[in-house]
């Protein structure tokens, strides 16, 4: 590498950068002919001035050189004057370049001096000696101070240098022999590249011979053949290279002759005197040495040293890649066989991947293997993960000629595969002793995870061949790809089982959140259970605390005799009792094997296995939910989990029904009240809120509302005159004419209406029904004088009705409007006072059905209306 781009990569520039500071100096670095080879740092105006010249940038040039020649052969800091009279320090850096740092003069500079300067130089005379006064004046003790710092400095860099340069060899020289495979050229590399690296005139690389015990000279660098091939092996003991290699670590021999020839050197070059021998290690093991030499005595340092062992270990590295490259290539027919088996292999995987289907992945498999094995028959099953017990789980896939070459293999072999996790040769036919009638067969593990989770048998070889242990390993390999494959579409169908339950758990939690009905949530929540666990029959009791009896609630698959006969149950002495002492779920693989204590409190022969969890509302619990399956079953962590969420939701039902209840009581208990003080107050009106409200559902039903707006007129227009409650007796009773501020009083009734249903939580729409009842649809209309559209449409219902029974009934100043009168004055008042299309709908009402919306007028009347709305409204 070239030292001047080692500098730019070391980042040298950075280094001088922190000289400048640290010193106050202007620091430059020049090469071996004064040429500056970095850019400069912190350079004075006054020096700036002088190098804008060609003639000041000359002799800055010139002084540099001469600094550069003294400092250089003396190894040390030079100081020198240049020729603008300022002081400069040069301190070499590893005997290439010179750090040079100056910019200050020992003395003010002279007038003389800066006027000669200025003529050489050609610089403006007048400038110049004013950036003259701000150059720095240092005493010969602060330039020594400061040429031992840049000295010092210089030193650091130096080292540093090196240690980068020799990294940076290290590295290409791995990566010289790194992609090698053949020994020889890494080791003729290593060698020649080593001693180039460390200045050394030879260089040996010895690996170990197991057999002889000896060292082999394989390749060196500035040694003659035939004196390679005279020191071709060199003794373990009494040689450094020997040392080397049992030591494992570095051995110097600095100079042979003052070690007195304790440790002999391999006659290499004539006058061999010193040696740095290391050892060459790779994966944990020695496998030989690599040796520098030199003619005249030195000391191998801790630096040179490590750097030969960084060396070494790329080598070593690099030889043991070479060596097992050859062993592959040695191997090259036993590998080409791998790769056939790899190829079968990968198109093996291929073909069991294309679905996620468990039956048709492990047919494809079977159908596969007896193509590569020439196999007749074979079989797949799948074992049980969670209960090892329970030995096969599912045959997912068979081939069989005939009955009499089925080859599922029994439970014993299965269970030795099992647990031995390897292939298990056997007689398919173990009622045949006669040889020839014998048929081998084979049952290889199908590995997911180290876990065995299913067996692949195959049987039927041409001419009854045994399978070697050889396909058996093949098998093994296919069956770690079929395991995998199986495991997959194992998860897959448990996936999809998943999202089925998940979307049904969806569609329960709608209807609970959607529903008050409690009788449809238990329906969907029971039916859910058929259709996604699959189930015989699931139970709903509810705990009664009086008696301690869990009461049937509802049921799905009981007939109706159990349920008759099963409809109130202790649970003591049950799983039920389990349940509800734990608040956890209790489940019950096969009841006729289980304990008493966990069995159900009755038993039908259709409810062999069991699962029941608690029903919840909070901490309390309800009650609880029970399955049934018609055979014995294992029950998944996730439908336990499914049962126990629904059981979750239908607690919320339960306890979102009983809520409902308490709100309507307490709704129909604010109404009562209400209407109980409107009818008392006014007793000339008596009737009018239940014919108005009549009228209203008559007329929303014609206009083509639904329910809820039918329900939610009728609440509004019984209580559309409730703010009359906050106008005096003696004006609300007054049989005269209203004076202006009586008036103004009756007026603000809907207002005082709508602000007493406010705080009762009524819905919004009856809220703003009462508030705008007295609007006229052409405006004019109070409270707030709105007009067409802007007027509820509920209030506009109300507005038609309330108008129609006023003017149909009684009043001490005048006679009752006949209804025909009263129609046509609707009829004129459309577009006026009263919505066209109401009134139009309001004509429409059937007579018979006016008859009857007229009726009734007192007190019992109006509160018989609300508990008949209010008993509808919760049956819904």
């Amino acid at each position: 590498m070239d030292y001047l781009d080692l500098l730019e990569r070391a980042g040298f520039w950075q280094l001088q950068e922190e000289i400048a500071r640290a010193t106050g100096l202007a620091v430059i670095t020049a090469d071996a002919h004064g040429r500056l080879v970095l850019r400069k740092s912190n350079l004075s105006p006054f020096c700036t001035l002088i190098n804008s010249t060609y003639e000041g940038k000359m002799a800055c040039e010139t002084f540099r050189r001469e600094l550069v020649r003294a400092a250089l052969p003396a190894g040390k800091c030079q100081q020198r004057v240049c020729h603008a009279g300022l002081v400069n320090l040069g301190a070499p850096v590893g005997g290439r370049v010179v750090l040079i740092a100056g910019g200050v003069a020992v003395a003010p500079l002279k007038e003389r001096k800066l006027a000669r300067l200025a003529e050489e130089v050609r610089c403006p005379r007048d400038k110049l000696r004013e950036l003259a006064r701000q150059v720095p004046v240092w005493s010969e003790a602060r330039l020594a101070e400061a040429g031992g710092l840049i000295q010092a400095m210089a030193s650091f860099a130096a080292r540093s240098l090196d240690g980068y340069r020799m990294f940076a060899h290290v590295l290409r020289l791995g990566e010289l022999i790194a992609a090698e495979h053949d020994e020889q050229v890494v080791v003729a590399r290593a060698v020649r590249e080593t001693a180039r690296v460390l200045d050394v005139p030879a260089c040996l690389l010895c690996t170990y011979d197991e057999e002889k015990k000896v060292l082999v000279a394989r390749g060196a660098h500035g040694v003659d053949g035939a004196v390679l091939e005279a020191v071709r092996e060199l003794p373990v003991d009494d040689s450094v290279v020997g040392a080397a290699f049992k030591a494992g670590q570095p051995v110097a021999v600095p100079d042979v002759r003052a070690a007195g020839g304790e440790m002999l050197l391999p006659r290499l070059v004539p006058e061999l005197r010193s040696a740095l021998v290391v050892p060459l290690r790779a994966r944990g093991r020695t496998l030989g040495t690599l040796g520098v030499y030199a003619t005249a005595p030195r000391a191998w340092d801790e630096t040179t040293a490590g750097y030969l062992t960084a060396i070494a270990a790329k080598v070593a590295l690099a030889l043991e890649n070479a060596r097992l490259y050859s062993s592959f290539r040695e191997t090259e027919q036993e590998l080409q066989r791998k790769v056939d088996e790899l190829t079968a292999l990968f198109e093996f995987t291929r073909t069991v991947s294309r679905s996620l289907q468990v039956s048709e992945v492990a047919q494809r498999a079977l159908e596969a293997v007896l193509g590569l094995t020439g196999a007749t028959s074979g079989s797949v099953v799948m074992l049980d993960e969670v209960t090892p017990e329970i030995t096969t789980i599912e045959t997912a896939a068979t081939v069989e000629p005939c009955h009499e070459f089925r080859v599922v293999p029994a439970g014993e072999i299965v269970a030795a595969v099992r647990r031995e996790a390897r292939a298990a040769h056997f007689n398919s036919r173990a009622d045949s002793d006669k040889p020839e009638e014998k048929r081998p067969a084979v049952a290889i593990p199908l590995m997911v995870g180290g876990k065995v989770t299913g067996v692949l048998t195959i049987a039927g070889r041409p001419e009854g061949a045994r399978f070697t242990e050889e396909e058996a390993v093949f098998l093994i390999s296919l069956g770690a790809s079929l395991g995998l494959a199986l495991e997959n579409a194992r998860l897959f169908r448990q996936l999809q089982a998943r999202a089925t339950m998940l979307e049904r758990l969806l569609e329960v939690g709608q209807l609970i959140s959607g529903s008050l009905d409690v009788n449809e949530v238990l329906t969907s929540a029971l039916a859910s259970f058929r259709d996604v666990l699959g189930v015989g029959g699931c139970v709903l009791r509810l705990l009664d605390e009086e008696t301690g009896e869990l009461v049937l609630k509802a049921s799905l698959g009981l007939s109706a005799e159990l349920q008759a006969r099963v409809s109130r149950v202790r649970p003591e002495g049950t799983l039920l009792e389990k349940v509800l002492q734990t608040g956890k779920p209790v489940v019950v693989g096969d009841v006729t094997a289980s304990e008493p204590g966990m069995r159900p409190p009755y038993y039908a022969a259709d409810m062999r296995a069991v699962a029941s969890v608690p029903v919840r509302a909070g901490k309390k619990i309800l009650g609880t939910l029970t399955v049934y399956h018609p055979t014995p079953h294992h029950w998944k962590e996730e439908e336990v989990g499914y049962l126990a969420t629904i059981a979750s939701q239908t607690g919320l039902a339960l306890e979102n029904a009983r809520l409902y209840s308490s709100l309507k009581d307490y709704y129909m208990s604010v109404l009562q009240a209400l209407a109980a003080a409107l009818e008392a107050k006014d007793t000339y009106t008596r009737g009018h809120s239940v014919r108005v409200a009549r009228l209203a559902r008559a007329c929303a039903r014609t206009l083509g509302l639904g329910a809820e707006e039918q329900e939610q007129v009728y609440f509004a227009a019984l209580l559309h005159d409730v703010g009359k409650i906050g106008v005096p007796e003696s004006i609300l009773l007054k049989p005269g004419p209203l004076s202006a501020e009586e008036w103004k009083e009756v007026q603000n009734h809907p207002v005082v209406g709508a602000r007493i249903l406010e705080p009762a939580r009524f819905p919004g729409a009856v809220v703003a029904a009462v508030r705008y009842h007295h609007e006229d649809y052409g405006g004019g209309g109070y409270p707030d004088g709105l007009t067409g559209d802007e007027i509820p449409l509920l209030a506009r219902v109300i507005r038609v009705a309330d108008a129609y029974d006023a003017m149909t009934s009684a009043r001490s100043y005048r006679r009752p409007f006949t209804p025909e009168e009263a129609r046509e004055e609707l009829r004129r008042g459309a577009g006026r006072q009263f919505d066209p299309r109401v009134v139009e709908a309001f004509l429409r009402i059937p007579g018979e059905e006016m008859e009857e919306s007229g009726g009734g007028g007192t007190l019992i009347t109006l509160l018989t209306e609300i508990f008949s709305l209010l008993r509808g409204s919760r049956n819904r």
